[in-house]
C-alpha cells in the first residue's frame, strides 16, 4: 500500500543531472577518501587549503531542536550543499543515528561525519562561538570584501549560526557577497532549525538556478525530502505497524503536530480532550 499521499510534482531534469553529479562527487569526496584526509589534516593543522589542493568542500549540518525541525533544517543543508557544490555531512548525535539510512547510492559513501572529526564538542556551538561567522566578522577576523578574501587568508573553519537566535551579523549569511567570502572556506559548519529554503530564493547568487531545479517553487520539500529521508527498518517497522493499527481505514488524515515542553505542568489527558475538543469545533 501507498503510505503517503501522491505527489503532484515530477522532478525537472535539470534536479535529476544536479543529483546524479552530487553523488559523484559525494562518492569520490566522502570520509575514508583521499581528498577527505587531505582536507582534514588541512583542518587539523590549523591551515586553509589552496585552491589547488581543496578538491572538494564540505558543509557539516549540526542537528538541533526536535526531529521534524531537523528534517526540515538537514533539507534546506542539502540544498546549499547542491547550489555551492559542497559535500553535505552530518554530525550524528546519539538521538539521530540509526533513524534514517544512507541516501547517497555507493559503498563508501558515507554521510556520517566520523567521530575524530578535529572540531570538538560541535554541539555546544551557539550564538556566542568564536568560529561563527557573524563573531568573525564583528572581529575583523574575516573580510567581508570577495576581492580581499582569499583562501589562504580564511579560517579553516566557519561556523554558520542560522538558528532561530541568529543576530544580524550572522544573517549576512544570506548575502551575494557573503556567499561569495564563504565559498573560499573549505569546511562550513551549519546549526539551524527551520526551513530557509525560501531565504535561498530571495539570493541572486542562486535564484537562477532554484528556477531551473524546481519550475515549482512548492515542489522542493516533497522532492527533496522523499530524495533524502528514507527510514531505517526499525523506523519503518515502527511506521508500518502503527499506520495498520490506527490509520489504514480511515477516510481522511490529518497530521497535528503537539509540542509538549519540559516546563508544561498540564496532564496529558487534559491536552488529549484540549485537542478533541478544538478539532471538533473546527469541524
Amino acid at each position: 500500500p501507498h503510505y503517503y499521499k501522491h505527489s503532484p510534482y515530477a522532478p525537472s531534469p535539470h534536479l535529476l543531472r544536479k543529483l546524479r553529479d552530487y553523488e559523484a562527487r559525494h562518492s569520490r569526496c566522502a570520509p575514508g577518501t583521499r581528498p577527505y584526509a587531505k582536507s582534514v589534516d588541512h583542518l587539523r593543522s590549523g591551515g586553509s587549503s589552496s585552491k589547488e589542493d581543496a578538491e572538494c568542500n564540505y558543509v557539516v549540518w549540526i542537528p538541533y531542536n526536535g526531529l521534524g525541525n531537523r528534517m526540515l533544517s538537514l533539507l534546506s543543508t542539502f540544498l546549499y550543499a547542491l547550489l555551492t557544490d559542497r559535500v553535505l555531512l552530518v554530525h550524528s548525535t546519539d538521538d539521530f543515528t540509526g533513524l534514517f539510512c544512507e541516501p547517497f547510492p555507493g559503498a563508501n559513501a558515507t554521510w556520517v561525519l566520523p567521530p575524530d572529526f578535529p572540531v570538538a564538542d560541535m554541539s555546544w556551538l551557539g550564538v556566542g562561538s568564536n568560529q561563527s561567522y557573524g563573531n568573525l566578522l564583528d572581529g575583523k577576523k574575516i573580510a567581508d570584501d570577495p576581492a580581499k578574501a582569499t583562501a589562504q587568508s580564511v579560517p579553516p573553519y566557519v561556523y554558520l549560526h542560522l538558528a532561530h537566535d541568529l543576530r544580524r551579523s550572522d544573517r549576512l549569511f544570506y548575502c551575494n557577497d557573503d556567499q561569495l567570502v564563504l565559498a573560499k572556506v573549505n569546511w562550513l559548519l551549519l546549526q539551524n532549525d527551520f526551513y530557509f529554503v525560501p531565504a535561498l530564493y530571495d539570493m541572486a547568487e542562486f535564484e537562477g538556478e532554484l528556477r531551473r531545479l524546481f519550475p515549482a517553487k512548492e515542489s522542493v520539500a516533497h522532492l527533496l525530502g522523499r530524495y533524502l529521508f528514507h527510514p531505517s527498518n526499525s523506523v519503518w517497522g515502527m511506521i508500518t505497524r502503527y499506520y495498520h493499527t490506527y490509520m489504514a481505514q480511515a477516510e481522511e488524515r490529518i497530521g497535528v503536530q503537539i509540542r509538549m515542553f519540559s516546563w508544561a505542568t498540564i496532564p496529558v489527558d487534559d491536552m488529549y480532550g484540549q485537542i478533541m475538543a478544538c478539532s471538533r469545533q473546527e469541524h
